[in-house]
């Protein structure tokens, strides 16, 4: 059977396949057996994600279209990933199909996690599966990990980044990362113990870039994750696994070398002492004659501090008021059931019930004035969805999906310490928010068609919606912000059209995209302070264009584009962290049997960084080179340099990326 080109491009170097993906944590619309991936899904191969570096799953944003990065920035230095313009809080991550969001604020550090232990990720735009569950609103991110397919296999990864970094804490090796895997696939089991640990440090100053403000302790980081996987496999079809996950992690913020004088991050020193994650989840796939049962239980932990520090050594604790101490511990579980069944030869309907319970802790202490500490408030939301996907085959060469779920929220309660817009006096006291449940109802359609066996042309529709968080809701933002316990959910129509074709020499792929928000979750002013309100419209629209080419038996070429424009509704007021125009083009050049050149080069322009666009990152081009060694079939060192040109370039206005750095890495594949 002939191979594909644009399947061979991601898999020709890994030294395991696609056998090692862990298939339980899949969650994909059920189409034509031609499309590879789904429509509207971007399948990144491990291979892929070493090919580009993407040490975390930010990176992996780079070299995706209709992906761009949200850098670290801010105070609270998060990296994050838009998809199609949607922020990280409208396209939810998921591990396994497990959602791994954080309950208060929605939002996952993306930059705390490694690619390490993953076989790929798969990113869904527009119409993405109805039973990966609720506020999908522009899409989902899967983060799906490895399981062992051999007797016995191992890996080790040693890698590091070099460069000239300034100030009193100056470390030229700023960055470095150790991870490990080592795994058994026997005839019924299946065992499996995974570590990635990393410390890392501002990075080189680009040329031309000068600050005024000590950089020497903004930017720190250090993780360390551990994972074991148990499988039960007693057939060919059935399987049972146990995972268990715990992460573990301390950073400072990042320091603003803007000149927006507005601008949150200015004069804002926040230090994690503790950043930390653990979840266990069972994931079954149970096979029958003409039906299946899958299912899934989870349980996940967070806990984090965050000290406000006085200065940019993050040594000290700022005086009075101002020297607090946050404190979160939070909690999700849940669970549900997928059954398919093959209604007839060319008709499989799925149904997929599942429950979530968030909950969230949180209190103030005031270490240089210990009368100002606050009791524990707690918050709790509920989450019952019931989706079904059905799948209708004309012909090998024409389907439809059609999906529909109900989502229904319940707002169990929501404390909070201080003095209610209710209340009167001056005391503060716990007390309780009144509450509202939300519903909604969502439903999509995807039709696809192959001409032949190596094309693929679909359209999509999908209504979607996101209930706001508990943080949109409740939160007081240290006194900047008026809660609203009533905020409504926001809804987005997502239209797709696209088609992509494999010829023998080289692929190309191609989208069109819309979506209509509406009750978009806006900031207001009211008074002195502002007020989450449903006040907002906003359309985002674009193309994504995509091509591969093998030019010689040695050479491969790449490129891909995305045209995104984003109109917010109001005059003078944007949708931030949307760049314009961003592309990624790259050359593969296997030198011999043992030697690779790889050359990359992304650029991005046209993002805005404030609601009223006065302040936004300029465009640029960064130019990436590196040289691969494959020693061994088992053993390969690379060598390359991120920034090749030195170039200041920032994601979002006033925290700039790394300059010129070297990079080293080191694999051992058994």
């Amino acid at each position: 059977m002939k191979k594909h080109l644009f399947l061979s491009f991601a898999l020709c170097y890994a030294l395991f396949g696609a056998d090692d993906v862990f298939d339980l944590g899949v969650v994909e619309i059920s189409t034509n057996k031609n499309a590879t991936p789904p429509p509207g899904v971007e399948k990144i191969s491990k291979s892929q994600m070493e090919l580009n570096n993407a040490i975390s799953v930010t990176d992996v944003a780079i070299a995706t279209p209709g992906v761009s990065i949200k850098g670290a920035s801010g105070s609270r230095n998060e990296s994050m990933i838009n998809v199609r313009g949607f922020t990280s809080t409208r396209v939810p991550i998921y591990i396994d199909g497990i959602p791994a969001y954080v309950p208060y604020d929605g939002n996952m550090d993306l930059g705390r996690f490694t690619t390490a232990d993953l076989s790929q990720i798969d990113i869904s735009k527009g119409a993405s599966s109805v039973l990966y569950g609720p506020n999908s609103l522009g899409g989902v991110i899967n983060l799906v990990s490895i399981k062992p397919t051999k007797e016995l296999e191992a890996e080790l990864h040693y890698g590091m980044k070099y460069g000239s970094t300034k100030g009193e804490a100056s470390k030229n090796l700023f960055d470095s990362r150790e991870d490990f895997r080592v795994g058994t696939k026997q005839e019924k089991f299946y065992l499996q113990a995974t570590g990635s640990f990393r410390e890392g440090y501002n990075g080189p100053t680009p040329d031309g870039l000068h600050s005024t403000t000590d950089l020497s302790h903004s930017n720190e980081t250090r993780d360390k994750k551990i994972g074991l996987k148990a499988g039960f496999t007693p057939n060919d079809t059935d399987e049972y696994s146990l995972t268990y996950a715990k992460q573990e992690g301390d950073k400072t913020g990042k320091i603003y070398q803007g000149e927006d004088p507005n601008s949150l991050g200015k004069d804002r020193y926040w230090y994690w002492p503790d950043w930390n994650k653990e979840s266990w989840y069972f994931l079954s796939d149970t096979q029958f004659d003409g039906w299946y049962i899958k299912s899934k239980i989870y349980y996940d932990k967070f806990i984090n501090e965050l000290q406000n520090m006085a200065n940019s050594k993050f040594n000290t604790i700022a005086n009075g008021k101002q020297g607090w101490v946050s404190y979160y511990d939070d909690y999700s579980f849940g669970g549900g059931i997928e059954v398919g069944v093959d209604t007839s030869d060319n008709n499989i309907i799925k149904f997929a019930p599942s429950f979530k319970e968030d909950l969230h802790k949180e209190r103030n202490l005031y270490p240089k004035l210990p009368t100002n500490n606050e009791p524990w408030q707690k918050s709790k939301d509920r989450m019952y969805s019931f989706a079904i996907e059905d799948t209708y085959s004309f012909s090998e060469m024409t389907s439809l999906t059609i999906g529909a779920r109900y989502d229904k929220r319940d707002a169990v309660s929501a404390q909070e310490f201080g003095v209610p817009e209710w209340g009167s006096g001056s005391a503060y006291y716990l007390f309780n928010f009144p509450t509202k449940d939300d519903d909604a109802f969502n439903y999509q359609a995807l039709l696809e068609h192959s001409f032949d066996d190596k094309d693929s042309i679909y359209a999509s529709f999908a209504k979607k919606t996101y209930f706001p968080t508990l943080k949109e809701r409740y939160s007081s933002r240290f006194g900047k912000n008026l809660q609203n316990p009533n905020l409504a959910p926001e809804q987005s129509l997502n239209y797709e059209i696209g088609y992509k074709r494999d010829f023998d020499s080289f692929d190309i792929s191609s989208a069109l995209f819309y979506s209509d928000i509406s009750d978009k979750i806006e900031a207001i002013k009211v008074g002195v302070l502002e007020q989450n309100q449903n006040v907002g419209k906003a359309e985002i629209y674009g193309v994504e264009l995509g091509a591969n080419a093998m030019l010689l038996d040695n050479l491969k070429i790449g490129t891909n584009y995305t045209y995104m424009y984003s109109d917010a509704k109001q005059e003078g007021i944007y949708l931030t962290d949307i760049p314009k125009h961003k592309f990624f083009a790259y050359v593969d050049l296997k030198l011999n049997s043992k030697f690779r050149v790889y050359l990359s080069e992304y650029g991005q322009t046209g993002a805005k960084s404030n609601s009223n666009g006065t302040y936004s990152p300029a465009g640029f081009a960064v130019t990436n080179l590196k040289l691969i060694y494959d020693a061994t079939k088992n053993l390969s060192f690379d060598l390359g340099v991120e920034n090749l040109f030195d170039k200041a370039y920032a994601y979002t206005d006033g925290y700039y990326e790394n300059g010129r750095t070297f990079v080293f890495n080191a694999r051992y594949k058994y």
